[in-house]
């Protein structure tokens, strides 16, 4: 009756923050299921408050691009999420054994969001030059900070070694039920889909979409800026050795 009164009042503003805090606040005392609740009534205020207004040509494109890759999350991975607002992209790259770092770039409503991309530093961690390990620890690690906010789809740069590893990190914090898997190669740019059914991944999907596709080009984004924020970083720390 309260939260009624609150949107009868006009007070919808008031409503939707305290709906936001009670979501980090479950998801930060690990409580995923009741944050998940919290973000669908969030998300159900905005869109019922936001009254019909007329959507721009791009918004119409983003809005289509994510209905047709919900489709693809909820036939190959029974994940239908309410929304796919937040995107996240992974990639390691190496510079021999010394220098191993990894990286998350995220995109929100389709645009790289800067101020959110996170750096890892994996030299002291891996053996060698292993990418999967690699893969593995870097979402694990990113997944022990609830308060950056969960994406609803992991992007990894890659193909069925590389899914396994997220795959193996997503179900470690217990996500897999939240958080999609999806998987871009780089030289056929196939989507890699791993088929998941009872919490673990039980076949393997390869997508060959039209280069004029959205869902390709958005992912291929996606991909390419973890890559060269990956990179960036790697170059980085490569020049400070050298100059020591």
């Amino acid at each position: 009756m309260r939260k009624i009164r609150l949107i009868l009042s006009g007070k919808t503003a008031n409503l939707t923050k305290s709906l936001e805090k009670q979501m980090k606040d479950a998801a930060s005392t690990l409580n995923y299921e009741e944050a998940q609740v919290f973000k669908k009534e969030a998300y159900s205020l905005k869109a019922l408050t936001s009254g019909w207004q007329s959507v721009p040509k791009e918004k119409q494109s983003s809005s289509k691009t994510f209905y047709e890759l919900r489709k693809i999350l909820t036939k190959y991975q029974g994940s239908d999420p309410t929304t796919l607002n937040r995107i996240e992209g992974y990639d390691v790259s190496n510079l021999g054994k010394d220098i191993i770092v990894g990286s998350m770039v995220a995109f929100v409503n389709s645009e790289p969001d800067k101020s959110q991309y996170r750096k890892f530093n994996l030299k002291y961690n891996l053996a060698g030059q292993d990418d999967p390990e690699g893969i593995k620890q870097i979402i694990f690690r990113r997944l022990n900070h609830p308060e950056w906010v969960y994406p609803q789809l992991i992007l990894v740069d890659g193909g069925k070694t590389q899914l396994t590893a997220a795959f193996k990190a997503i179900k470690e914090r217990n996500l897999e039920k939240h958080i999609s898997l999806l998987g871009i190669t780089k030289e056929e740019e196939l989507i890699i889909i791993p088929k998941i059914a009872k919490q673990k991944i039980i076949a393997w999907k390869s997508l060959r979409l039209s280069q004029s596709s959205l869902i390709l080009q958005l992912l291929q984004r996606i991909r390419d800026e973890s890559h060269r924020f990956a990179h960036k970083y790697s170059r980085e720390l490569h020049a400070k050795i050298i100059t020591q």
